[in-house]
């Protein structure tokens, strides 16, 4: 029993001390913030099971997500770069005018071509005002994107403009 109690007073120090420099580890490295203080209170809290875990499963998955990106984002660079290189060879980017074109220029890492447009809205109803005045001098195709369109007066009030007797040359953009 003497030999047993030793070894839990050596043990149990260097699996908490192992515990917080794998928690430190997890915090530094984990893919996601809940992630990362999921992996660090399990492993100062319970290290005797959480260790062996972290090893098998949280060790490496974020270098592993960056190399796996990397990759993705190299294979689709070579289309940005055509597709740019076109763009500027029949003249048909321009250089940013506004402060929101500087900024979409960095958040899609594309130049604006000549005949797009674009405005910084970021007051609600001036963003649908002007929604709902590019809807209605549409030519050819209207393209709307949200992830959720609620079923309010204002969600009604698109789904009408958009539903509406369409123009000539304008097909219905979407189903009633």
């Amino acid at each position: 029993m003497e030999a047993f109690m030793t070894i839990l007073v050596v043990a149990v120090p260097i699996f908490e001390i192992l515990g917080i420099l794998a928690a430190m580890h997890a915090v530094m490295n984990a893919r996601t913030s809940q992630g990362a203080v999921a992996w660090a209170v399990a492993l100062v809290t319970l290290p005797f099971v959480t260790l062996f875990l972290y090893a098998i499963f949280g060790r490496n998955k974020f270098h592993g997500y960056v190399r796996m990106r990397s990759q993705q984002d190299a294979a689709i660079h070579h289309f940005r770069d055509d597709f740019a290189s076109e763009a500027r060879a029949k003249q048909l980017s321009r250089p940013p005018k506004a402060e929101a074109d500087r900024a979409l220029v960095q958040l899609a890492d594309m130049p604006p071509v000549g005949f797009n447009q674009s405005e910084l809205l970021i007051d609600g109803e001036a963003t649908f005002a002007r929604i709902f005045e590019a809807i209605a001098a549409a030519r050819s195709y209207i393209l709307v994107q949200f992830y959720i369109i609620k079923d309010d007066g204002l969600g009604r009030e698109l789904k009408d403009r958009l539903v509406r007797q369409p123009r000539p040359g304008l097909g219905a953009p979407v189903d009633p």
